[in-house]
């Protein structure tokens, strides 16, 4: 993989684009073709569903049609209440004769019910031995059947209906042994001589199959029809009708109707199935997946092929393209180099409107905004060393003022002299502060210290009339900071704001937050605030009030970038709200 990345990585631009292309145009083309399989794979197994579900349908329709005939009949016989009196008169008739006429009788009753009807045969079991076995299809003595299971289960069900699974019968030399499925049930006995008559309706299993027949979607295909116990009742395969789950075959059929998926044989199988109304019998029909999907390899085949022609034409058009844009970035690069070299002068061709020509235009205009930059920062820094040639030359005065002010303090003491202890010891600590050793950078909680040094010089100044309140987050004391920027607007609020008020009293909030990316540092007062036109002007460096704040705005955009300095809020006769905005940094 490394070694294929580092040979990658070497390529020119325009085999870069060649070699990615092959590659997407070869996944392209295996993925198109594999969708549009699997979507001619999914709308012809739709069209079979489809098709084999109307189909199901219909046949289970016809198929419970029989079913109910059958029932029927099974229905008339049972409720005949002449031909049950008929059955008991037979049982308790000890006279030969009459009893042979009784016999006569009950063979034309029994075949006058089914002889315009689509069954097979009806028979009905007797318990009598005098009748002679074989001498009629449709009444039979029930000593040949008496100890089978289905016998035993249809004396037990008293009168409920019993379903038989195909089996062969053999109706004698008449019409032999047949495949055949039957509806048994057990009628009234009222003789109590004994086992109760049943009776049992017989279905041709091949008028099933011609059914099923319309069903099947192709030779390979099979359908049939299963009870609850999974025996065959009829299918288009003669061999497994009559049988318990032909071939091994597990198929989940929990539903009324539905689709399954198995793999029988090592072949892939679709199995489709519908619930016969009225009955346990399930309508199945199995069709193999190369049945369905055949149709789809010869459209799969097209597809490729023209896949891959399309794949080869835009191949050479992507040459074409790749070439253009590789000499275009070649030109692009050599103009680069010479900027590289020092030549800001360096001549930029803009040569069309798609992506490299906005690249070109943006180096152009990027090389426009450099030189431009380049004489913005010379000014900045001209400015720069004016504002701190500003900051030195304040810085002088109270320096010697300092030492001046020290030699006063000692004085003072030596003459007991108090009040001006208090002030000379502040003034001298404010001035100190000031000097800051010559540093710019000093923490806020100096700044703070510094603030509270002039507002007490200040309030023996003016008899304590100026009342401050810090709230500051323990957390921002220690961050860094440029020297005074806290004294100047604690002066414009004293003098122009508090001073201003008829009582020349007044209060200042000082409030210190740490916000997202930044410091904030609040100085409110209640003075008498400003006018929208000396908010406008009160950053301007010639305005009366504004030039200690316009040179702290000044040093902290030139320090920090102009995202941050002073914001000014204000309202006449409420007070004023500043904002000093610095980084977290």
């Amino acid at each position: 993989m490394k070694k294929i990345k580092h040979i990658y990585n070497h390529m020119k631009l325009g085999q870069k684009i060649l070699v990615s292309f092959l590659l997407i145009s070869a996944m392209g083309v295996l993925i198109m073709a594999n969708f549009f399989y699997s979507k001619t794979s999914s709308i012809l197994m739709r069209d079979y569903l489809k098709t084999t579900s109307k189909a199901l349908n219909q046949a289970t329709q016809f198929i419970d049609y029989k079913l109910t005939e059958a029932k029927d009949v099974s229905s008339l016989i049972y409720t005949d209440k002449q031909l049950v009196e008929m059955i008991d008169e037979f049982k308790t008739e000890e006279d030969t004769y009459q009893k042979y006429m009784l016999y006569n009788r009950l063979n034309q009753k029994v075949q006058s019910i089914f002889i315009t009807r689509n069954i097979n045969n009806i028979r009905l079991y007797i318990d009598d031995a005098s009748i002679t076995t074989g001498n009629s299809d449709y009444v039979i003595s029930n000593d040949l059947v008496k100890d089978e299971d289905w016998f035993k289960d249809i004396t037990a069900g008293n009168g409920s209906i019993i379903w038989l699974p195909t089996y062969q019968f053999d109706y004698g030399m008449n019409r032999g042994e047949q495949s055949i499925f039957s509806i048994a049930r057990t009628l009234k006995d009222d003789s109590n001589t004994g086992t109760a008559t049943v009776v049992v309706v017989d279905i041709l299993e091949q008028n099933l199959t011609s059914i099923l027949k319309e069903v099947n979607a192709s030779k390979n295909s099979v359908t049939r029809i299963v009870d609850a116990e999974q025996n065959i009742i009829s299918s288009t395969r003669e061999k497994e009708v009559g049988k318990k789950n032909a071939f091994g075959m597990k198929i989940n059929m929990e539903y009324d109707r539905g689709e399954e998926k198995l793999l029988f044989q090592e072949e892939k199988q679709r199995v489709f199935y519908k619930k016969v109304p009225n009955s346990d019998w399930k309508l199945m029909t199995i069709i193999p997946e190369k049945e369905i999907v055949k149709e789809s390899t010869d459209i799969f085949r097209f597809i490729i092929s023209l896949l891959i022609f399309i794949a080869l034409i835009t191949f050479f058009v992507a040459y074409k393209i790749a070439h253009d844009i590789t000499k275009r970035l070649d030109k692009l690069t050599s103009n680069m180099r010479e900027v590289e070299t020092g030549n800001w002068d360096v001549a930029v061709e803009v040569d069309s409107y798609d992506e490299i020509g906005e690249l070109q235009k943006s180096f152009k205009y990027m090389l426009k905004n450099m030189k431009q930059l380049i004489n913005d920062r010379y000014d900045s820094e001209i400015k720069i060393k004016e504002a701190e040639l500003r900051v030195l030359q304040n810085q002088i005065n109270p320096h010697f003022l300092y030492n001046i002010l020290d030699m006063i303090n000692w004085l003072a003491i030596k003459h007991q002299a108090f009040d001006i202890t208090y002030i000379v010891s502040r003034l001298a600590k404010f001035f100190r502060l000031s000097l800051n050793m010559g540093n710019q950078l000093v923490r806020i909680e100096n700044e703070l210290e510094h603030v509270q040094l002039y507002i007490d010089i200040q309030n023996k100044r003016f008899d304590n009339a100026i009342e401050v309140i810090f709230d500051i987050d323990d957390e921002i004391k220690d961050y860094p900071t440029i020297n005074l920027i806290l004294q100047p607007i604690v002066e414009n609020a004293i003098l122009h704001g508090i001073r201003e008020k008829e009582s020349k009293k007044g209060t200042i909030w000082i409030t210190g937050r740490k916000v997202p990316d930044a410091i904030t540092l609040s100085i409110k007062d209640d003075g008498v605030g400003m006018s929208e036109a000396q908010l406008a002007r009160i950053l301007d460096e010639d305005t009366r009030i504004g030039y200690g704040v316009f040179n702290v705005n000044q040093r902290l955009t030139l320090k920090y970038g102009k995202a941050y300095g002073l914001a000014y809020q204000s309202i006449i006769g409420e007070g004023t709200n500043v904002v000093i905005k610095i980084p977290d940094k």
